[in-house]
């Protein structure tokens, strides 16, 4: 699969300068380089040339110094204080020392000038201002392939057999009495008809306010 952004690789590497200079090897040290790909670990020029490659893949690449360590400027030449290096080296001419950033990356200078008071350092990378050669293969790489959804099983829901429902009386509500059937009058005696039953009318049923407590839920800002 070819390699994307994203993908976390493992490459061995040969690197040197225009007139045949190496500078580094990762197969001497026999420790692979490791690095997601795109996340800007490395410089811009390696980092994009392994996109598209395969594993086992080998290949040779030029990186320009504007993608790779940059040009060499006079702002990175500055002069600090001697007592605020290590007191356990005595500074040269000539030694690369590694400052420590404040986010915990190593820096190299080197050091240009060495007075009683100051010592003059080159902050530019040790590499900056060169054409870098690169002999790369791809000896490993790691997708990230995101974790399938679960898929859930269609349950058939059974048709529920309703019963139907008998409304009883309420207990303030008395049943309507039927009117007794009329009786046929007798052909001589005239018979008076019986007045029906009023129907009791039911009372009205007492509400009860339910009191609901609402929780508000105070955002921090």
């Amino acid at each position: 699969m070819p390699v994307e952004n994203g993908n976390t690789i493992k490459v061995h590497y040969v690197g040197t300068l225009d007139d045949g200079t190496e500078f580094d090897n990762s197969r001497k040290r026999d420790a692979p380089l490791e690095f997601a790909v795109g996340s800007g670990q490395i410089i811009k020029g390696f980092d994009t040339a392994v996109v598209g490659m395969k594993k086992g893949e080998t290949k040779k690449i030029k990186v320009t110094p504007a993608e790779g360590y940059g040009e060499k400027t006079d702002e990175a030449i500055k002069k600090v204080p001697r007592d605020q290096l290590p007191p356990d080296q005595e500074p040269k001419v000539g030694m690369i020392l590694g400052l420590k950033l404040p986010t915990g990356q190593q820096f190299p200078a080197k050091i240009l000038a060495v007075t009683e008071a100051d010592v003059t350092l080159d902050l530019n990378h040790p590499l900056a201002g060169q054409h870098l050669n690169f002999d790369i293969e791809i000896v490993e790489e790691k997708v990230d392939v995101p974790a399938a959804a679960p898929v859930e099983e269609a349950v058939a829901e059974e048709p529920k057999s309703e019963a139907p429902v008998v409304e009883e009386p309420k207990a303030d509500e008395k049943p309507a009495e039927e009117a007794p059937a009329e009786e046929a009058p007798a052909a001589a005696e005239p018979v008076a008809e019986e007045p029906k039953a009023e129907e009791a009318k039911p009372d009205a049923d007492a509400l009860a306010d339910e009191l609901k407590g609402e929780s508000v839920e105070k955002k921090e800002e």
